[in-house]
């Protein structure tokens, strides 16, 4: 039996599709299938059932489901308790990124651990906000960016920058004789808008701002993955809200227009905002973007327990380094 092979066993479980699994361990389904199989083999039971719905755990699978976790927990701590005897941080970071690497600016944050502490590595895999938890309760990642504070239980997160996001409307929606600043969130309800029935802290965000004046977007497409949200802006398929900076690049592609929140619907009263900041500029989490009405927090987000750990507490040194710059 090896580590490896629990970790496959925890993410297959929570993904319930060994096609999922294998993208989220980058590992091909076959070679997946066969961690699977040599665990069940080592321990003499069946974990696994095909269904039509996907993969489900049998009644030994949901026994031995949480003894695995702690299993991971127990070889993470020995890790852990090994780093700390050593005056020099060394080892392996699993890092998610989710969204882009030049965004979360990687290239400068691997070129600073390279020089501060060359003794660690860093390995950089994709991710998605609304997996990092788990990713990280399966030891799948050692830390992870993410959108927004998800509050979950056992997880930190260390806010670094915030993030102005803008809700873009494709061309083919502004008639003549109309203007981008004649919509407001009860005129945006009524677009089809690309939506996702996940929490998405970007959706939310969108939710909440309409709730507010007694409206709902009209979903005509669910859809996460922001690449494929910008593809279908740019196709004319609805509404939707994303990064500004990407938003910006579809007004200036004349795909799409960027709909800025007027003064007269925002919250916050005047005296206490600033300026809007520019497309492309992203500010430190201490110095957070007060002009935009629409804004999530970028965090680095790790196992609370592994806090203290000399490779997370050299990462997240790093990382606030690199975005307070």
């Amino acid at each position: 039996m090896e580590l490896n092979q629990l970790k496959s066993f925890l993410c297959v479980a929570r993904e319930r599709n060994l096609t999922r699994a294998a993208r989220v361990l980058h590992i091909s389904q076959s070679a997946l299938s066969t961690q699977i199989r040599g665990l069940e083999e080592s321990l003499g039971v069946v974990l696994f059932e095909r269904k039509a719905r996907g993969m489900e755990l049998t009644a030994h699978g949901k026994t031995l489901h949480q003894q695995a976790r702690q299993v991971l927990n127990a070889a993470q701590a020995l890790r852990d308790a090994a780093g700390r005897l050593s005056a020099t941080p060394t080892g392996v970071i699993t890092m998610g990124l989710n969204t882009d690497p030049a965004f979360l600016r990687m290239r400068t944050l691997d070129a600073q651990m390279e020089r501060h502490y060359p003794k660690i590595r860093m390995e950089f895999i994709p991710s998605q906000t609304l997996a990092t938890t788990s990713l990280l309760r399966e030891g799948v990642l050692d830390a992870g960016f993410r959108f927004g504070l998800s509050g979950d239980e056992g997880i930190d997160e260390i806010p670094l920058a915030d993030v102005p996001l803008c809700v873009v409307i494709p061309t083919r929606f502004v008639r003549n004789g109309m203007t981008v600043r004649d919509f407001t969130w009860k005129s945006l309800a009524a677009l089809p808008w690309l939506w996702t029935t996940c929490e998405c802290p970007f959706h939310k965000l969108v939710a909440d701002r309409m709730a507010e004046y007694g409206v709902r977007p009209r979903p005509v497409a669910d859809a996460l993955d922001e690449y494929i949200v910008r593809e279908m802006v740019a196709n004319g398929k609805g509404a939707s809200v994303m990064r500004r900076d990407m938003g910006e690049l579809l007004e200036e592609e004349g795909l799409a227009v960027v709909w800025d929140e007027p003064d007269m619907f925002r919250n916050t009263p005047s005296a206490q905002r600033q300026p809007a900041s520019s497309a492309s500029s992203v500010s430190s989490a201490s110095s957070v973007n007060q002009g935009s009405p629409l804004s999530v927090p970028l965090s680095l987000a790790c196992l609370a327990r592994r806090r203290e750990d000399p490779l997370i507490q050299a990462l997240v040194e790093r990382a606030l380094a690199v975005w307070s710059a």
